[in-house]
Order: structure tokens, then C-alpha cells, then sequence
């Protein structure tokens, strides 16, 4: 099972070897660490920690914090999944540290905007967005979900021109996911672990093709 789908972060890596780099790691006692094969060029590392919570410089409580990766090796991307960007930031920090492998952060949504922009096409059909706007006294909300169906291509480019959207939301074989202005991919909470797996591979996948 997934840490946590709330929130997914995309990374490449520079190791050749990485599954038996991490398999090799000793975790401290406050840290577990496991390593699954799921394919030929695929693994899964749950990892998880003790994170003391501190006041006054004492300790006094304990909250265990866990991230679950999905290692492409074919791609060298890992999908870092978690209930927070911090949670994903020290899981990956924390690895690096061990391992000395180099992790950069995968910049998904300009990836998409450039594909957007040349009109190369992505695999999943972009069917809303989440636009800022000026609360009035008729409409206090800040942002508006706007479904592409309502809305011309032109105004969809004006749109990104003012840097108004916020939040992209995507359909991939029925499966709906979102893509933000920080590149968090995310799911609800009803959507199975293979759903998610056939997204993010299919990211990863067109990611480094585009790239190469």
C-alpha cells in the first residue's frame, strides 16, 4: 500500500545500480527500510521514520512518518509518494545522505507546458482548470474550476499568459489526477494503487523520451 496518495513528487537519480545501492543500507534504529520488486525495471522502497516532536528543546512525543518510492529503473525516476512535501523532501534528503546518490527534482508541470505549448500532445486529456480570480461581493471565491469545455483554446492559452491557473486536472482511462504550479501530483483517496501506477509510469515514461 501507498505512505499516503495525497501527494506524489517526481525525481531522477544519477546511479546504475540503485536497487542494490539501497538494498545494501543499514537503516538507524528509528528508520525502517524495505525494497520489493514489482517488474524487471521497477521497485518499490517504503521507508519510514520516528520524527521526535520537540518544545523547549524536550522531546515529548513521537510521530512515525513514512514515504513509499516507485524506482523506474529503465527511466532512473523515482515517484515519491507521502503526506507532505516536507515528509517527501526529507525521505528523499535522507536516502541521498545514505546512498550518495544525486536526486533532482522533476519540474512535471513545465514539462507539460512545453508539450501544451507545441502542441505534441500528452497522454492524458486535460479536462479542467484552477484559475485565481478577485473575490466580488456576487462571488467571494479565489479560485475557479473552469472545465475546458467551457472555454475556448485562446482563452485557455490568455489564461496561462497571465499566470492566472494555479491547478491542472487530467483524465488518463478514467482515472482523474491533478498536476499544481509546484509539480505535486496528487489523487483522491478512491483512486487504486494500479491506477495510480499506470499514471505515474506513463509520466515517467514520456518524461524521459521527451527529455532524451
Amino acid at each position: 500500500m501507498l505512505a499516503w496518495m495525497e501527494d506524489c513528487i517526481l525525481f531522477e537519480y544519477d546511479a546504475t545500480d540503485f536497487e542494490n545501492v539501497v538494498g545494501e543500507l543499514t537503516p538507524s534504529r528509528f528508520e525502517d527500510l524495505s525494497c520489493t520488486k514489482l517488474s524487471t525495471n521497477v521497485f518499490k522502497i517504503e521507508y519510514s521514520w520516528i520524527d521526535p516532536i520537540r518544545m523547549r528543546d524536550k522531546i515529548i512525543s513521537r510521530d512515525q512518518k513514512s514515504v513509499t518510492m516507485w524506482i523506474f529503473c529503465s527511466e532512473k525516476i523515482v515517484s515519491c509518494f507521502g503526506n507532505s512535501e516536507s515528509a517527501i523532501s526529507y525521505a528523499i534528503n535522507s536516502l541521498s545522505e545514505k546512498s550518495s546518490i544525486v536526486f533532482k527534482r522533476i519540474n512535471t508541470y513545465e514539462y507539460w507546458s512545453r508539450v501544451f505549448n507545441h502542441s505534441n500532445g500528452w497522454f492524458a486529456d486535460l479536462i479542467s482548470v484552477h484559475v485565481k480570480k478577485s473575490p466580488s461581493a456576487f462571488d467571494e471565491r479565489e479560485i475557479l474550476n473552469i472545465s475546458i469545455k467551457d472555454i475556448s483554446e485562446d482563452k485557455l492559452r490568455e489564461f496561462f499568459v497571465q499566470d492566472l491557473v494555479t491547478n491542472l486536472t487530467f483524465t488518463y482511462q478514467k482515472t482523474i489526477f491533478h498536476l499544481d504550479l509546484a509539480s505535486v501530483i496528487s489523487f483522491s483517496d478512491t483512486v487504486k494503487e494500479q491506477e495510480i501506477f499506470q499514471v505515474v509510469n506513463k509520466i515517467a515514461g514520456e518524461f524521459r523520451n521527451y527529455h532524451d
